[in-house]
């Protein structure tokens, strides 16, 4: 499915595959959620390389069609002038798809700090309960944290959004 949704018809699908497989091999997902995480890395990081391909694409493009200057980065920096609001668009989808695959790469990792969760059947003994209790169980008793002193009477707050808000005169004070 993650082919289908991501790969653009002039797209090399073997490539994808490579991508694809490359990251199961490293990541080794244990269910569908994980696999879902790293279909969503691996569709953000072929976005990221199609994004890379457009801007080269068109950088070259360009520069073919400038009359070359004694320095090429002359040439250069007149093609990246004349294409700043489409460079800024893809560095934009850039960073996003960067976000999304960390995001990812997180949430992924996240899940395998998790001790493994208990999956309750008809077959299940006390026993099993007792080992699951040893995962739920908090490792030590929670620790009396001091209270801050209290705010004297004479206070003057040091941040004007720590202030009460100025009381209005009503009709009734006058």
């Amino acid at each position: 499915m993650t082919a289908e949704a991501t790969l653009l018809e002039i797209e090399d699908a073997a490539r994808f595959a490579e991508l694809r497989d490359s990251l199961i091999e490293r990541f080794h997902p244990r269910d569908a959620v994980e696999t879902d995480l790293v279909d969503q890395m691996v569709a953000a990081s072929w976005r990221m390389r199609r994004l890379w391909a457009i801007h080269t694409a068109a950088t070259n493009r360009d520069i073919g069609n400038r009359p070359i200057y004694f320095d090429p980065y002359a040439t250069l920096f007149d093609t990246f002038d004349s294409f700043s609001v489409v460079f800024e668009k893809l560095s934009c989808l850039e960073a996003r798809f960067s976000r999304i695959y960390h995001k990812a790469l997180n949430a992924l990792l996240n899940l395998r700090k998790d001790p493994p969760r208990f999956k309750w059947t008809d077959s299940t003994d006390s026993t099993q309960f007792d080992v699951i209790l040893k995962y739920v169980q908090p490792k030590s008793p929670p620790v009396d944290r001091p209270q801050p002193p209290p705010v004297p009477e004479d206070h003057t707050p040091c941040r004007p959004r720590c202030q009460a808000a100025p009381k209005v005169a009503s009709a009734a004070d006058s």
